[in-house]
């Protein structure tokens, strides 16, 4: 039993490996158009390489809960954890920039021969990724929260770009990931940030309860809200929007602590209201087989109605307002939106 945490880690390590696969493919492909203009582009089978990293990041979160779960946690596994983190969200990210600084060098006449010394900047992100951890392996303050930003968030934020460049048809995004001066500044400010000390966010949660969890829950719903309204691009909002909470997390929970004792079951209505327009929301979208977006976006929906549903519960039961009463209303939503939804999809599928 001990060893299934580990497990957890070396698949971490084997997705991470799978995605250095997909992104090292044969290059930049070279075709001309009708007016016999060259266009350069690469394999869209790199986007299989985001693919296995977002695989690697849920491993990777569920191997220190299997941990906690079993009771296994051991020195061995943090050391395990870490080789495979360096991997996974170290060097395949690596490997993308260096495949878009390849991609960007490439829209020039003579872009395609540029020498290897302007590539190279990409390989400072593993190299940062790698001290993050290293020192993170030594620093016992880090179990509440980080000192730097967590090495699977930059990774998870580097394999973002190739899926918002072959799915975002807006101009700007192609011309901005194709920019190489954005790439050196991306590689820079990605490298800083995890070999700073600035206090991030933990999403470890010790316990359920709204207290001390404040600045985790109101993360969590705001993402959810950018996946609804951001698609594609959610990733780097979802991303500097944990900056931005990590960096006024002290001031927000000691405001929210003020709040709530006064406010408490305001806050509660506010996210029961909140509970059934995300409920409204996935009910009335079209859910059909084809819609893979959709579909994702109706099961994170349901995920996100239950812990509102969760915080509702415990702050009417801090009050001692019928919690049970209020725990019912909140998991009705969820319950008849899942039925729903199962139903559409059922439907969809045999029209399909």
């Amino acid at each position: 039993m001990k060893h299934i945490p580990n497990i957890f880690t070396l698949l971490n390590l084997f997705f991470g490996c799978l995605a250095i696969v997909f992104t090292l493919q044969n290059g930049i492909i070279i075709t001309l158009d009708a007016d016999g203009t060259q266009l350069l582009d690469m394999p869209e089978k790199i986007w299989m390489a985001s693919l296995f990293i977002g695989i690697a990041a849920v491993v990777d979160f569920l191997d220190g809960f299997v941990a906690r779960l079993f009771k296994a946690t051991s020195e061995m596994g943090k050391q395990l954890d870490s080789l495979a983190d360096v991997v996974s969200f170290g060097v395949a990210p690596g490997i993308i920039i260096y495949q878009f600084l390849r991609l960007s060098f490439a829209q020039d006449v003579t872009g395609v021969d540029v020498s290897l010394l302007w590539l190279l900047p990409a390989f400072v992100l593993p190299c940062a990724a790698a001290w993050r951890l290293a020192r993170f392996n030594l620093d016992t303050s880090q179990l509440v929260s980080f000192k730097g930003m967590p090495v699977p968030a930059a990774g998870i934020f580097v394999a973002s770009l190739p899926l918002i460049y072959w799915n975002v048809n807006e101009e700007w995004a192609q011309n901005l990931l194709l920019n190489k001066w954005f790439l050196y500044g991306l590689i820079i400010f990605l490298s800083y940030m995890m070999i700073s000390k600035h206090r991030m966010i933990s999403l470890k949660f010790t316990g359920f309860g709204v207290n001390d969890n404040e600045v985790k829950y109101l993360l969590i719903l705001l993402s959810v809200i950018s996946v609804l309204v951001f698609k594609w691009v959610s990733v780097p909002v979802i991303f500097c929007l944990y900056i931005i909470l990590s960096f006024f997390s002290k001031y927000l929970t000691s405001t929210f602590n003020k709040f709530e004792g006064r406010y408490a079951l305001s806050i509660g209505a506010i996210i029961l209201i909140a509970n059934v327009l995300i409920a409204i929301f996935a009910v009335k979208q079209d859910f059909s087989v084809s819609s893979t977006f959709k579909t994702v976006i109706a099961i994170s929906s349901l995920f996100i109605r239950i812990l509102l549903s969760l915080w509702v519960f415990m702050i009417a039961k801090k009050l001692k307002k019928n919690p049970n009463i209020w725990a019912s209303i909140g998991f009705l939503f969820p319950s008849i939106t899942l039925i729903i939804v199962g139903l559409k999809y059922l439907g969809s599928k045999r029209k399909a």
